[in-house]
């Protein structure tokens, strides 16, 4: 049996929320999270939504998403934060995944966070990412252990975040935590500190 479409407005035919829905984020700070489905490598504890095997969908899948937000966008107030997780946002073509982004309608001083893996982040990707008005990037690192990463089923290099700490920090970007500039913490078993800059 079909399941049946949950209670409340139907969707307008034109692709823009229900009144309903406006009614609730009017005069109230808006975020939005933008996810992207595709990974190289699927993580042993990931329970999000996301393929290893449907990569020559992204083009479609980030037109679509950018349609999806220009339709929604209409009406609603300046969005003053924006997450783009996954997934492995920095996986897809940086062009596409920033014509997504071109279409939220952003208040001043917005914060834009985009995923990394850091085995995808260097110097001309980062430089893409902030021209495109990513504001802050949050790289993704579960371990600087070897055999932590193994355990974890993460496929990242220890020596990568280091080189993609160095790509953002040199583009001036901030990441991974907020109110600071350029710290990047691991757990207590790991190394304490792997990247330090003018945080104090």
């Amino acid at each position: 049996m079909p399941s049946a479409p949950p209670p409340g407005d139907p969707a307008p035919a034109d692709g823009a929320l229900p009144a309903s829905a406006l009614r609730e984020v009017t005069g109230r700070p808006l975020s939005f999270y933008v996810h992207v489905p595709f990974c190289r490598h699927r993580c042993d504890y990931c329970a999000f939504a996301t393929w290893t095997d449907r990569h020559d969908l992204a083009g479609r899948y980030l037109e679509a998403c950018r349609r999806q937000v220009r339709e929604a966008a209409s009406g609603l107030p300046p969005v003053t934060s924006v997450f783009v997780g996954g997934g492995t946002p920095s996986l897809v073509e940086p062009e596409a995944l920033l014509d997504v982004l071109a279409a939220v309608p952003l208040a001043p001083g917005a914060e834009v966070t985009l995923e990394c893996n850091p085995d995808d982040l260097d110097p001309a990707r980062v430089a893409a990412y902030v021209q495109g008005g990513v504001t802050r990037l949050s790289i993704g690192v579960q371990s600087m252990v070897p055999g932590v990463l193994r355990a974890l089923g993460r496929e990242h290099q220890p020596d990568n975040v280091r080189r993609a700490a160095e790509a953002a920090h040199a583009a001036g970007v901030p990441f991974n935590v907020p109110g600071t500039t350029n710290i990047l913490r691991v757990a207590p078993c790991d190394e304490r500190l792997i990247y330090r800059a003018d945080s104090e």
